[in-house]
């Protein structure tokens, strides 16, 4: 059925020495307690010894990987996927590759790629009949088709990557559909069932102790009330979120976080703060490199500025928004620069 867990039965641990897979396992503590720097550490280890199996090798370079984009080593991440990638002919392995690939070039913005990869995975989990991967790359193409503007297709999807790892009895990955399945219904203007969607992955992110993706949803429910013209309510989970992304040094998260500080306090009438915590997650977004997250704060800072009629500012501001448009090829950020211009 394929789980994300060595010790499932799924991955053969013979031929591995006890020092290798020691490694692995204070690696695997270390990455439960998202104590990432820690993990990265300990897969390096256990990469060390070369006399392992081809799988279990690839493995080790999957979970790094994912270390290193959880802490916003990119270049690391791409790297350790590219040797899961060829480490092993395993077709398993390969596939959840493929998703690993394919969520980096989402992130990057590279929307056409990216689906490209999560169709290759889908195709090859269920050829490899992997419930994980099947659920991970059907995410990952809801993703896309919302990015897209099509949330039809991309509840289509959604929908039956939460039946995939529901069936896989993968509790992580449950959380993190639901949470693409609130963003979905957000984008619908379905904020109710976007807050379920929310609630539910909460409970079980809250019962994992996974403290990276609680940050992420408290942020989205600041986003459904911040929507719904609750302002203080959006800026209490705001904070919240910002709160604990400091804690965990969760550079991914910080940049969306802060760009919804900034517009909450702007809509309170703190116009200098709103400015401040919006031109940082301008900043935080280029240095990440996320084309989408630097579009939003361009937006946002654009009306901003014409609200309290700083036009040279505004259009600075909404000129670049129009060249992340076109470098993403985004329709809605080209709507949305004009909107702003007004």
């Amino acid at each position: 059925m394929g789980s994300d867990t060595l010790s499932s039965g799924q991955l053969s641990l013979v031929g591995i020495s006890s020092a290798a897979l020691a490694a692995f396992r204070e690696a695997a503590l270390a990455a439960r307690d998202q104590d990432y720097w820690q993990a990265i550490q300990y897969y390096g280890e256990a990469l060390q010894f070369q006399q392992t199996p081809d799988e279990f090798r690839a493995r080790l370079f999957e979970y790094r990987g994912q270390c290193f984009w959880l802490v916003g080593e990119f270049r690391a991440a791409e790297k350790d996927y590219n040797e899961s990638l060829t480490t092993s002919d395993s077709l398993e392995q390969i596939s959840r590759a493929h998703v690993r690939l394919g969520e980096m070039a989402d992130f990057q913005g590279e929307y056409g790629r990216a689906e490209k990869l999560f169709r290759q995975a889908l195709q090859e989990g269920v050829a490899a009949e992997n419930l994980l991967v099947i659920g991970r790359a059907r995410r990952g193409l809801g993703i896309v088709h919302r990015r897209q503007g099509n949330t039809e297709k991309a509840l289509s999807h959604l929908t039956q990557a939460l039946m995939a790892v529901r069936q896989a009895g993968e509790m992580r990955e449950q959380g993190r559909v639901l949470i693409s399945l609130g963003r979905t219904h957000q984008a619908r203007g379905d904020y109710q069932l976007a807050l379920n969607a929310y609630g539910e992955a909460r409970t079980i992110l809250e019962n994992l102790h996974d403290r990276w993706r609680i940050a992420q949803v408290i942020n989205y429910i600041g986003e459904c009330h911040q929507a719904l013209y609750d302002i203080d309510e959006a800026l209490t989970h705001h904070q919240e979120a910002l709160r604990m992304t400091a804690e965990l040094d969760a550079v991914i998260l910080t940049p969306e976080i802060k760009r919804n500080v900034g517009i909450d306090l702007v809509e309170t009438g703190q116009y200098e703060a709103g400015l401040m915590y919006l031109q940082a997650s301008l900043e935080g977004a280029r240095e990440l490199g996320n084309r989408e997250y630097e579009a939003y704060s361009l937006y946002y800072l654009g009306r901003v500025y014409m609200q309290y009629e700083d036009f040279v500012q505004a259009d600075r501001s909404i000129d670049t928004l129009y060249k992340v448009a076109d470098m993403l090829d985004a329709d809605r950020f080209r709507a949305l620069a004009a909107f702003a211009r007004g």
